[in-house]
């Protein structure tokens, strides 16, 4: 883990080793459609409750991570399309950037945003992603 993308989830309450139930969220996410393979698994079993609060561009901005929360808030047909444009499925995970970059894990792992007809591919670890959201360093996929 990147010491810096470590010290901003310590700060959020991430541990090494968090594990939370995620019995109830695998459930709502089944009920929605969704399939949860086992990288997702892993996260949200990890994640699921961080919320990453930090400055950017001069006003208060937040990672958070809560698939049940982002599901809900989710069309789930741009997921659809987000997927065909990935070639994976997508599983809405959480929100950043204003709560207008929804993000999605893949069932491979590989972490994405998108908001509307952008799609960005944010890494394929949470380190990455995170690192990647707090810089907003990431390029559109076509």
């Amino acid at each position: 883990m990147r010491d810096k993308v470590g010290g901003v989830l310590r700060k959020a309450g991430w541990l090494p080793g968090r594990s939370q139930d995620i019995a109830t969220v695998r459930s709502v996410l089944k009920s929605r459609g969704y399939s949860i393979g086992d990288a997702v698994a892993r996260f949200l079993r990890e994640f699921t409750g961080i919320t990453i609060n930090f400055i950017r561009n001069g006003r208060p901005d937040s990672i958070w991570f809560d698939a049940q929360r982002a599901s809900a808030l989710a069309d789930p047909e741009w997921v659809v399309h987000y997927g065909e444009r990935t070639k994976t499925s997508l599983v809405p995970i959480g929100f950043s950037n204003h709560e207008h970059l929804l993000l999605m894990q893949s069932d491979e792992g590989g972490f994405y945003g998108a908001f509307d007809d952008y799609l960005c591919a944010l890494g394929s670890e949470v380190d990455e992603m995170i690192d990647n959201l707090l810089n907003q360093d990431r390029e559109p996929l076509v």
